[in-house]
């Protein structure tokens, strides 16, 4: 998807569809499983997965640029209690590696 926006943004095109909305980003998950999916991020709304070449109501298209940086902002402001979580998760998975390592 991103190969196929990258020939047709210099254009001015812009395709209609989830993957190319300003509110959908995939997760590493999501591109290790074929890159067909992607989540639907709203600081108001639930996460939900979506088919990056299906559309609907909520599709916003965007820039590359636009859309990297709408999710980042999202991210950044996810709630702590969230945050926390992956926090933890990540000093847990640190400390395992260190301690493994002579």
């Amino acid at each position: 998807m991103l190969a196929i926006r990258k020939q047709l943004e210099p254009e001015g095109l812009i395709p209609i569809c989830y993957g190319t909305s300003l509110d959908v980003w995939p997760s590493g998950m999501c591109c290790d499983a074929g890159g067909w999916l992607a989540y639907y991020m709203r600081e108001d709304k639930e996460r939900r997965k979506v088919r990056i070449f299906e559309t609907g109501p909520e599709v916003i298209p965007s820039t590359i640029r636009d859309q990297e940086a709408y999710c980042m902002d999202v991210l950044e402001h996810c709630s702590e209690d969230s945050m926390g979580i992956l926090r933890r998760k990540r000093k847990r998975g640190n400390k395992q590696k260190n301690d493994s390592q002579p």
